[in-house]
C-alpha cells in the first residue's frame, strides 16, 4: 500500500505495512474548499486509504489533502456538469483499485455516487451533513430518494434524531453512523479577551429558511437599548437587497454590517461574542462547529441536531423559532450578565475535542476496514 504521511494516531503500523492492496475511493463533491478539506482529511488520514479521487469543478486551493487526486469537471451549465460528473464517476469506478464511492449532500452528488457505485457493483456511502433529509427526503420526490438510498451501504448523519427517522422509514440501523463535523482545531484559536467587535453575527446563505429577517429585527431591538453595539451579516443570496431594505430609516444602520460572501470567516467569528442561528430547520450547521471551537456562544433555535449537541443555558442559549423579541433578550442577556457569558464560554470550549479530525476518522474506521 502507498503510505499516507498523515496516517497517525491510534492505528497500528502493522495494518499499514501488511496491506499490499491499495484502497482507493471516489468522492463526488461540490462544497467550498474549506469544507472539502474538513470532510475529506479524516478519511485521508486513515491508514488503509491510499488515494481519494475527488470529482469537482476545481482543485483544492485551501490546503493540500494528502493522497488526493482531482478530476476537474469544468464550469458549464449545471445539468451538463452533473452529467459529466456521472459519466466520469462511472468510468473511473471501473478501476479494480476503487473499492467504494463516498458523497456529501445526497442530492445531487450523492445520487451521482449512488448510480455510479451500483453500476460498478461497489459499495457507496451517503453523507447527510445538513438539512438534506428534511429538504429532499421529505420533499416532492422524497419517496423515490428514500427507496433508492435504503440500498446505500453506509450512511452518516449529524445526529441521532435523523438516524431514528431513517430507521422509522425502513433504513437499516446497522448501516447508519453519527459522524461528527470535524475541523482543524489548530486553525481555530481561543481568544482570552471578552471584548469583541460584534455582539452577534450570522454566517450563511441569505435564503428564507435561515430567517435572517428575524435576526435583523432582533439586532434593531438590541441597538435601541445599546446603540454602541455592532452586528454582522456574513454571506450572500437572493434576499440581500430585501434584508438591506428592512433597515431603511433605521438610525443605526451603520452598526449592522453586511459583508457579502467571505472566504475566511474565522476573523469575524473570533471577534464576536455570539453566533446566531434562527433557522426553521437545520442539521448541525458547520458554523456552529467553528464558533464552538473558537469559544463563541451559540444563540440558536432548538431545531434539527442542535439540541442533541448543545444544551440551553449550559453551552448555548435557545430561543423560539420566529421570535425576534426572545432572540433580542438572549443577546442582551450575554451583554449584561458576564458571569453567564463566562460560564457558557467555558462549557463551549469543553466541546472542542468532539470536533477533532480524529473523532471523524474513528467513525469511518469500521466501514473502511471492511475493504482491507
Amino acid at each position: 500500500m502507498v503510505l499516507n504521511s498523515s496516517a497517525k494516531g491510534k492505528y497500528p503500523k502493522k495494518i499499514i505495512m501488511e496491506n499490499n492492496k491499495p484502497i482507493e475511493i471516489i468522492c463526488c463533491i461540490a462544497l467550498h474548499d474549506v469544507k472539502v478539506y474538513d470532510h475529506l482529511l479524516p478519511i485521508a488520514k486513515h491508514p488503509l486509504i491510499s488515494k481519494i479521487w475527488v470529482i469537482r469543478v476545481e482543485e483544492q486551493k485551501h490546503k493540500e489533502i494528502p493522497g488526493v487526486e482531482y478530476v476537474v469537471i469544468p464550469h458549464k451549465f449545471k445539468i451538463i456538469r452533473l452529467i459529466d460528473m456521472l459519466l466520469t464517476s462511472i468510468s473511473l469506478g471501473k478501476r479494480p483499485e476503487i473499492k467504494a464511492f463516498i458523497s456529501f449532500n445526497p442530492i445531487p452528488y450523492g445520487l451521482i455516487a449512488f448510480i455510479a457505485a451500483k453500476l460498478n457493483k461497489k459499495p457507496v456511502h451517503l453523507g447527510f451533513i445538513g438539512s438534506d433529509w428534511n429538504i429532499h427526503c421529505k420533499g416532492l420526490f422524497g419517496g423515490i430518494y428514500k427507496a433508492l438510498f435504503r440500498h446505500a451501504d453506509f450512511i452518516t448523519t449529524t445526529g441521532s434524531n435523523m438516524k431514528k427517522e431513517m430507521v422509522s422509514e425502513g433504513f437499516r440501523k446497522d448501516k447508519i453512523a453519527i459522524l461528527p463535523h470535524s475541523i482543524d482545531l489548530n486553525h481555530f484559536k481561543l481568544t482570552t479577551t471578552n471584548e469583541k467587535k460584534y455582539a452577534g453575527i450570522f454566517i450563511g446563505n441569505l435564503i428564507p429558511l435561515k430567517n435572517i429577517d428575524i435576526i435583523l429585527s432582533a439586532f434593531k431591538l438590541v441597538l435601541k437599548k445599546y446603540p454602541e453595539k455592532h452586528f454582522c451579516i456574513i454571506g450572500d443570496g437572493p434576499l440581500m437587497n430585501k434584508l438591506k431594505d428592512q433597515l431603511k430609516g433605521f438610525p443605526l444602520t451603520d452598526n449592522i454590517e453586511f459583508t457579502g460572501q467571505v472566504k475566511n470567516v474565522q476573523p469575524y467569528i473570533e471577534n464576536s461574542r455570539s453566533v446566531i442561528i434562527a433557522s426553521t430547520t437545520e442539521g448541525f450547521p458547520f458554523v456552529l462547529v467553528e464558533a464552538i471551537c473558537s469559544g463563541v456562544i451559540p444563540i440558536s433555535t432548538p431545531v434539527g441536531t442542535i439540541p442533541e449537541i448543545l444544551t440551553d443555558n449550559e453551552n448555548a442559549l435557545f430561543f423560539k423559532t420566529g421570535d425576534p423579541d426572545e432572540l433580542a433578550e438572549k443577546i442582551i442577556l450575554l451583554i449584561e450578565n458576564n458571569n453567564l457569558y463566562n460560564k457558557l464560554k467555558e462549557n463551549v470550549i469543553a466541546l472542542r475535542e468532539n470536533f477533532s479530525f480524529q473523532s471523524a476518522t474513528d467513525t469511518w474506521d469500521p466501514w473502511l476496514k471492511k475493504f482491507h
